[in-house]
């Protein structure tokens, strides 16, 4: 089961612009998706990942269900995260949620890399260093 609130948030034509909504409903799908992990189904989670301390939260709750850890690191460069950015922008998605340049600069300010100890937590991890013209598969395993 995939989770990313900014997904559910547009398929319910909830404005992304309404944080208090997507406070709520991050929090309900992060619930929904332990319960799921209990039952052993498979979750994707894609919310509450930028920082070290919500990471290792987010593994401890997993580990508790039973759940494997699988984490997939982007490291794209800022210019090709801002340019994919722009053209699914101009691509007029209307679940894709509108960055702004100034909202993308502080979401790259307050994402913190994972540590040697976080990768070292996890069952496998991938990093993705796909430029524009690349594929997002292109990755490292360990």
């Amino acid at each position: 089961m995939r989770l990313c609130t900014d997904d559910w948030q547009a398929t319910l034509r909830i404005s992304p612009a309404n944080a208090d909504f997507h406070g709520r409903l991050q929090s309900l799908l992060y619930r929904h998706g332990l319960t799921l992990l209990r039952e052993g189904v498979d979750v994707i989670l894609e919310d509450g990942l930028w920082m070290k301390a919500e990471r290792m939260e987010k593994f401890s709750d997993a580990r508790a269900c039973g759940a494997r850890i699988d984490l997939h690191v982007f490291d794209v460069p800022y210019e090709t995260l801002w340019s994919r950015l722009q053209q699914r922008d101009h691509a007029g998605d209307p679940t894709a949620y509108p960055m702004t340049a100034e909202e993308l600069r502080w979401a790259w300010n307050l994402f913190e890399p994972p540590s040697a100890e976080e990768l070292a937590a996890v069952d496998s991890y991938s990093v993705h260093t796909g430029g524009l013209n690349e594929p997002l598969g292109d990755a490292t395993n360990c």
